[in-house]
């Protein structure tokens, strides 16, 4: 699984090199672009998949989501969106934009979306990348890693959380915390 994984990233780093990943808004689908600029709407994943064209889905958000020449919303959409699609391209995506955005919001995007995206089909991985994250030294990412924790059932989950809960000195972390044990107490 690592040796896929590293894969899979090293993938995702090529294209960010790539001058594609950098194309001007005319480069990227109007259609694609109008699903992710949309407020309050989520788009399905085949209206998604539709609006990309030619390019595989999961390519063309993450392209969007590196392109530092568009507004940083539809960036963010097409990071969180990212997460619909599951399966290695949209995770080492997801692993790409958390590990080299530069900009704070798209990096919480893309962390909240692969611990609650992966979580479901594989537990593990999704458990690494979480506790990896909380080692951050960005508060921002640890909280979007305990925003993301609350849609994982299970011990495991809970036990990175009340390890965070007893080392973590920043406010905004704890209260991303105990939001957390809200829901898990919560009928």
């Amino acid at each position: 699984m690592m040796v896929r994984t590293a894969l899979a990233l090293a993938l995702a780093l090529l294209a960010l090199a790539s001058p594609s990943a950098h194309a001007a808004a005319a480069d990227h689908s109007k259609r694609l672009l109008d699903h992710l600029g949309a407020i309050d709407q989520v788009p399905p994943a085949e209206a998604l998949r539709d609006a990309a064209g030619d390019t595989p889905v999961e390519e063309a958000l993450f392209r969007v989501a590196a392109d530092r020449e568009l507004p940083d919303y539809p960036r963010r959409r097409a990071a969180m969106l990212l997460g619909a699609f599951p399966g290695a391209t949209a995770r080492a995506y997801l692993e790409t934009i958390a590990a080299t955005a530069e900009l704070q919001d798209l990096r919480w995007a893309a962390i909240y979306a692969f611990v609650r995206s992966v979580a479901p089909q594989d537990l593990h991985a999704a458990l690494a990348f979480a506790a990896q994250r909380l080692a951050s030294p960005q508060p921002l990412d640890r909280e979007a890693v305990i925003r993301a924790l609350r849609h994982v059932p299970g011990p495991a989950a809970e036990a990175l959380v009340a390890k965070q809960q007893a080392a973590d000195k920043d406010a905004a972390v704890q209260a991303a915390i105990r939001r957390f044990w809200l829901a898990r107490r919560a009928p």
